[in-house]
């Protein structure tokens, strides 16, 4: 199996569309997964592409400070002013002032307190705050399905985060047309396109799980998946390079070698290094190596049981849709029975836009 890893919801299609044949998934959860599984041609792997799952949280967490944008979920706005509000009047919430002046828009940690469970509770107590407190839990939940170490956490738990996320965004797409709302109501469809990406990517690699006996004996650690691993770990090797931006490979495997004494050097109990800090404030002296048999889970569900899940899950977000306001316009347009899915030229055409903040 290659997992191949994108930053974002355009170049995943992109590279899609122009070196690979989409493929029907299986027909047994076609009802669930819209963005197939596929495979190159001629390839002898099954290829899962897996985008950056925290690009994806950088954007859903920047999109109610849009300008462009007042994001509608039924009865409620969600506005950059509710964050804004919430650091200034609760400092237990976590908030820096970076966070809501977005000093850095690429900041994956200030992402992650956007969204996190004190900001939750701190605007649980503003009902006009409901549709934030809505948008900001389950942006998490995709991100929880993803970057949650706990082991505790099986894939069945992963993938009914992932599905939460999923459904809330297929009803609040479908509400938005039901509605008549317009496009500036809702998050751009690059992050949208993103977050369902995403979540099927990680359905598909845990069916795969199950069915390949081999995959069921490694650990199964999402958090790994997508480029920004790579990208660490090339930060790590070529700073030993100083600056060098045209290595050769040889010389990369050369700093490969030094890169992985490094490491057995920093994982060596007996060995004592004075704290050492690099300018993104990466600790690499406190590098401590992690088992991977707690990871090993049994818990991984047949394609039964994940159309029997994504029912659950989707009787589970019923009153959540109803409590937002935006049960009755669903009904009236046939939506309320089944959640609406992506279309997948539309996806396509999505992607091929330019991408929107």
């Amino acid at each position: 199996m290659i997992a191949d890893g994108a930053d974002n919801a355009a170049v995943h299609f992109s590279y899609m569309i122009k070196c690979a044949l989409a493929s029907t998934a299986p027909v047994e959860i076609a009802g669930v997964v819209t963005l197939h599984l596929f495979a190159e041609e001629g390839a002898s792997s099954p290829r899962v592409m897996m985008l950056d799952w925290r690009h994806g949280i950088k954007n859903a967490s920047l999109m109610p400070f849009s300008m462009a944008r007042l994001l509608t979920l039924g009865q409620f706005v969600v506005i950059g002013t509710f964050w804004i509000t919430t650091q200034t009047d609760h400092k237990e919430s976590g908030l820096l002032v970076s966070d809501v002046n977005i000093r850095d828009a690429m900041s994956v940690p200030a992402a992650k307190r956007r969204i996190n469970v004190a900001v939750r509770r701190c605007m649980g107590g503003h009902p006009r705050m409901l549709g934030a407190v809505a948008y900001a839990y389950f942006v998490s939940c995709m991100d929880s399905a993803f970057d949650d170490r706990n082991p505790k956490l099986t894939p069945l738990g992963r993938c009914a985060l992932a599905m939460d996320c999923m459904i809330f965004l297929r009803w609040w797409h479908g509400w938005i047309e039901a509605a008549g709302k317009t496009k500036q109501e809702f998050i751009s469809m690059q992050t949208f396109n993103a977050f369902m990406v995403k979540g099927n990517m990680l359905l598909l690699l845990v069916l795969l799980f199950e069915r390949t006996p081999a995959l069921r004996a490694r650990a199964f650690a999402p958090w790994l998946l997508g480029s920004n691993p790579v990208e660490e770990l090339l930060s790590d090797i070529f700073a030993f390079e100083g600056g060098n931006t045209g290595p050769t490979f040889a010389g990369f495997m050369r700093i490969l070698q030094r890169w992985l004494h490094q490491n057995r050097l920093l994982a060596d109990p007996e060995v004592h290094l004075p704290l050492s800090f690099s300018k993104k404030g990466h600790c690499g002296t406190h590098y401590v190596k992690e088992s991977g048999d707690q990871y090993v889970q049994p818990d991984y569900p047949n394609a039964a049981g994940l159309q029997a899940l994504y029912a659950q899950r989707v009787a589970l977000m019923r009153p959540v849709m109803a409590a937002l306001g935006m049960a009755q316009a669903l009904l009236d347009a046939g939506m309320w029975d089944e959640v609406p899915l992506e279309v997948w030229n539309v996806a396509v055409a999505a992607a091929a836009s330019p991408e929107e903040t």
